[in-house]
């Protein structure tokens, strides 16, 4: 076999096992994500957060960090920031839900 054929070979090798990687990385994301909706569902709380910090993304999106504590202990989380139609300030409490057996996995209301 000519060594082209043997690259050309090995190229489609990679690039098939590149593909498989690619479907699973996205997969076990999603099954992640999925697990994490169902278990805040299943355990849902309800609390208030105080913000912390106002950030923008590098695409310009606004949003803002918070804090919050369960049982002595502190959490964190983050949440869209409207900051042309809310009037939010650092320090000012927002409600929040949280899952009961897992506070860091938590959303702004």
């Amino acid at each position: 076999m000519s060594e082209m054929k043997v690259q050309k070979k090995v190229q489609n090798i990679l690039a098939y096992f590149a593909i498989v990687f690619f479907i699973l990385f996205m997969l076990s994301v999603t099954i992640w994500q999925a697990n994490r909706d169902i278990s805040l569902d299943r355990n849902l709380k309800y609390g208030k957060a105080v913000i912390t910090e106002f950030r923008v993304s590098g695409k310009g999106k606004h949003y803002l960090n918070y804090e919050f504590v369960v049982d002595g202990k502190k959490h964190q989380g983050s949440g869209v920031h409207y900051p042309y139609t809310d009037t939010l300030s650092v320090g000012d409490t927002i409600e929040i839900f949280y899952d009961e057996t897992s506070p860091g996995n938590n959303i702004q209301f």
